[in-house]
């Protein structure tokens, strides 16, 4: 047994005082790790914000080249730009055989293989076929049961959405002066007795086609000509 410089033995440690040692030292390690888990949850939850909060067109950007795929030239005049959250076309339109154009605005208030887009309009707004959740109301192209053939997707691109709305203002026309719709349809009548409650909920309860809040917090909070100003289509006649 070693001895001290007094002459008397040295003291082995105890058993306790090891114990101890051993505790403290599993408890700094333990510190350490939930340390480490927190950095690396915190860098996580800061990547998971900053990536929600990042437009839908840099998240998947390959719907956006879907979109815009094979645009022809006639369509290469439509200006993109964005309102809040959304991706927004700008652009003028002749409706064949008529001599007459339209200021079409299409609005894309998330990615566009999940969220169907908003196309507004200038001109005449008849209350059949359009939906009535914004002031400047969008068109109706298509049912939802609809088969797909007859239904706008991501693979048709941009030239088809406008090819549709370019129809669907010549229909709206001869709606206009003939009463009839010059295609089959699947509408609610406007004087159905709900449609009015129905609407004006939807309407509290819309999120804004912008995509940032309610409609009514939002866009809906400003004048109707400062709305279509924003959106670049003339006031209604």
């Amino acid at each position: 047994m070693a001895a001290t410089s007094h002459g008397r033995p040295a003291r082995r440690p105890s058993s306790r005082g090891r114990r101890r040692r051993r505790e403290t030292k599993r408890r700094a390690r333990l510190l350490r790790l939930q340390a480490k888990l927190a950095r690396h949850r915190g860098r996580r939850i800061r990547r998971r914000i900053a990536w929600k909060h990042r437009a839908w067109w840099d998240r998947w950007p390959l719907e956006l080249g879907t979109l815009e795929r094979d645009l022809p030239p006639e369509y290469r005049h439509f200006a993109r730009g964005r309102i809040g959250k959304s991706l927004v076309y700008q652009g003028n339109v002749e409706l064949d055989g008529i001599g007459i154009q339209r200021q079409i605005t299409i609005i894309f208030p998330n990615r566009p293989s999940l969220y169907a887009p908003y196309v507004m309009t200038d001109g005449p707004r008849p209350a059949r076929h359009r939906w009535p959740g914004f002031r400047p109301t969008h068109l109706c192209l298509w049912y939802a049961h609809d088969p797909k053939e007859m239904r706008w997707t991501l693979d048709d691109g941009l030239a088809r959405l406008i090819d549709l709305a370019r129809v669907h203002l010549i229909r709206e026309l001869w709606l206009l002066s003939t009463g009839t719709w010059p295609a089959p349809e699947h509408h609610q009548p406007p004087n159905h007795p709900l449609s009015k409650h129905k609407m004006d909920l939807a309407r509290t309860r819309r999120r804004c086609w912008c995509g940032r809040g309610r409609y009514t917090h939002c866009h809906g909070a400003i004048s109707a000509s400062d709305e279509v100003a924003v959106l670049g289509i003339s006031p209604v006649p």
